[in-house]
C-alpha cells in the first residue's frame, strides 16, 4: 500500500468547523423561534379587504412555510455539524491506529 504525504485532514480544524456548524444553527433556532413569536402579531394591517381577499390568510401560510424552512434549515447544519465532528473523530482514530502501527505513541 502506498501511502502519500500529498494529503492531510487535521482533526481539530475539522472540529472546529463542525463547532462553527453548531453555532450557526443553534443561533438560527434561537433567531426562528424570536421570528416565529412575534410575526404573526398582525393585528389589522391587512384591514377588511386583507381579510376578504384572503392576503392575511396567504400571509400566515407564507409565516408558517418560512418557520418550517428555518426549522429544517437549523436541523440540517446540526446534521452537518454532527457529520463533521464524527469525521474528525474517525480521521483522528485512523491517526492514532498508524501511529501505533508504525511506533509513535
Amino acid at each position: 500500500m502506498n501511502v502519500s504525504s500529498d494529503f492531510s485532514i487535521d482533526p481539530a480544524a475539522v472540529m472546529s468547523l463542525a463547532n462553527e456548524f453548531q453555532s450557526a444553527a443553534d443561533a438560527l433556532g434561537e433567531r426562528a423561534r424570536a421570528f416565529a413569536s412575534n410575526v404573526l402579531e398582525i393585528g389589522v394591517a391587512f384591514g377588511l379587504l386583507g381579510e376578504c381577499t384572503g392576503a392575511a390568510d396567504q400571509y400566515r401560510q407564507l409565516v408558517n412555510h418560512t418557520g418550517q424552512g428555518l426549522g429544517e434549515l437549523e436541523q440540517a447544519l446540526g446534521a452537518d455539524a454532527a457529520g463533521l465532528a464524527h469525521m474528525a473523530d474517525q480521521y483522528s482514530c485512523v491517526d492514532q491506529h498508524y501511529a501505533r502501527l508504525l511506533g509513535r505513541n
